[in-house]
């Protein structure tokens, strides 16, 4: 129970926005509109921080996106792949 309860610290007090315009590949950030616990205001500013990013808010979903919307989450991150571009 310590790990989880430690989990639950982390993911309240967790902030790596500063690493973010690090990352230099092509990122999706889906964020649910009926999150409770990470809003799309969190995705948003993952988005503007990530430089080769695409941002989508599904709606009619909250946190468990993935779950809730399996359908819609299954095609969007295929979507996503296939339209980055190969580089050679």
């Amino acid at each position: 129970m310590d790990a989880f309860a430690q989990l639950c610290r982390n993911f309240l007090t967790l902030n790596v926005t500063d690493r973010l315009p690090g990352i230099r590949v092509p990122t999706l950030v889906i964020s649910a509109a009926e999150d409770i616990l990470k809003p799309p205001s969190y995705g948003q500013i993952i988005h503007d921080q990530i430089p080769c990013s695409k941002f989508v808010v599904a709606e009619g979903a909250g946190h468990a996106l993935f779950l809730e919307k399996a359908d819609e989450f299954n095609r969007l991150v295929p979507d996503f792949i296939r339209g980055v571009p190969n580089e050679q």
